[in-house]
């Protein structure tokens, strides 16, 4: 008896923090036309949702329409390596850029990514992508009260699938900054990227740094190991040696500095800026050597 009169308040306890709602909500689910137009035409490639809904709930319902790849979705145990490509689609779709160089366009063609769809899920969302995605990829091919779709300009559909070099940007930077087209970011004393190499091999990196208010030595370490040290005195470029990139492994890089960070309002007169900077970074490049 005991054990029956706590099974059942158990079960009693999990329904409560479920929530459950009586009757179930539902919301409208109308498909725009557009992937009825390309449910058919027999064609292999991708759609790439851009919303600011962190999940791509509408982009998977629609999906059963058209039976194309789509690059966004969601499962409650994410594989670690479809969490970096969506984080990777992410950055590649910022309006804001990165400090990576690389060319969006052409990442999705290599992909055999063929439209790129814009969500109107939020109107703020909308007037900051839809100038971005227009000047990257030309005008809509299709646009309703629910969706905006761009064709990938140079998209070949007998072009061999690739899979590119990518670079993702890993943990304690500061936010991006921009001094006319130049984007760059400070890091305090350490901080981190990824690298990936589907196929694996041999990279190296190539990026412009400087440092904040003296020279320092900048360490650069692929997993433990330090391939690299430098003694930056000004805004400078560099390239490491080649390094090993293990296939479909997101490898950390991780820079330090190890005279650390400083403080602008420590050091600098009239200043009140209280981030810890090291060095700034912009332009970082993965390249096969």
């Amino acid at each position: 008896m005991t054990k029956a009169a706590l099974t059942g308040g158990l079960v009693a306890l999990i329904l409560l923090e479920y929530d459950v709602y009586l009757p179930f909500p539902v919301a409208p689910a109308s498909v725009p036309a557009f992937y009825g137009d390309i449910a058919g035409d027999g064609e292999d490639y991708g759609l790439l949702d851009v919303s600011e809904a962190p999940y791509n709930h509408r982009g998977m319902y629609y999906q059963t329409v058209h039976g194309h790849g789509i690059v966004r979705g969601h499962a409650y145990r994410i594989p670690r390596e479809a969490s970096g490509l969506v984080r990777f689609c992410s950055q590649l779709m910022n309006p804001e850029g990165e400090i990576f160089v690389y060319d969006p366009v052409e990442i999705l063609k290599q992909w055999k990514i063929k439209y790129v769809v814009l969500h109107k899920d939020s109107e703020a969302n909308v007037q900051v992508q839809r100038p971005f995605l227009t000047g990257l990829l030309g005008e809509s091919v299709y646009e309703d009260e629910q969706i905006i779709s761009f064709a990938v300009r140079g998209y070949d559909k007998g072009a061999p699938v690739e899979t590119p070099l990518m670079l993702l940007l890993g943990e304690h930077w500061h936010d991006i900054e921009r001094s006319g087209d130049v984007r760059f970011r400070w890091m305090p004393d350490m901080a981190t990227i990824y690298a990936k190499a589907e196929e694996g091999g041999q990279c190296q990196l190539q990026f412009v740094v400087y440092p904040f208010h003296e020279p320092r030595h900048l360490q650069v370490y692929v997993k433990e190991d330090l391939i690299a040290e430098y003694y930056v005195r000004g805004t400078e470029t560099y390239e490491t040696p080649p390094f090993a990139l293990a296939a479909k492994e997101w490898v950390p890089i991780r820079f330090h500095i190890p005279e650390g960070c400083e403080k602008p309002s420590d050091v600098l007169e009239g200043s009140e800026d209280g981030r810890c900077l090291g060095m700034l970074f912009q332009r970082i490049t993965l390249e096969t050597p």
